[in-house]
């Protein structure tokens, strides 16, 4: 079993605990207005989640190591639990920062229909 966990951990770690930083990074600085940092629902949820998602990878993880499987079942479902979750990460990685791409996108055009307005 540590075999597994040390395997699995070198697997994933480098790509899990970037997306769960990038995500929560996203969340703090997408909450600081005008060089001002303000604590809004969207980093306590942001916490919450990257929080959540940590845990319920390492209990997964735990889980699928202690029932009472066959090795080679658990070794798979195991390896198909992370491969799951990294994907689920990273597509959620990839609509967040789409959506702050869109929303910057929008603030440029309204910036700038106002900066026309204006001459």
């Amino acid at each position: 079993m540590f075999l597994a966990t040390v395997v699995g951990r070198e697997l994933t770690g480098p790509f899990l605990h970037p997306v769960f930083s990038a995500l929560l990074g996203a969340a703090v600085f997408a909450a600081a207005r005008k060089g001002r940092f303000r604590l809004t629902i969207g980093v306590v949820l942001a916490y919450l989640a990257v929080a959540a998602g940590h845990g319920l990878f390492n209990g997964a993880t735990w889980l699928a190591q202690h029932l009472p499987w066959q090795k080679a079942a658990a070794g798979g479902a195991l390896l198909l639990f992370e491969l799951l979750f990294a994907l689920g990460s990273g597509l959620a990685w990839l609509l967040i920062a789409r959506r702050i791409r869109r929303r910057d996108a929008e603030r440029r055009a309204a910036e700038q229909r106002t900066a026309e307005a204006r001459r």
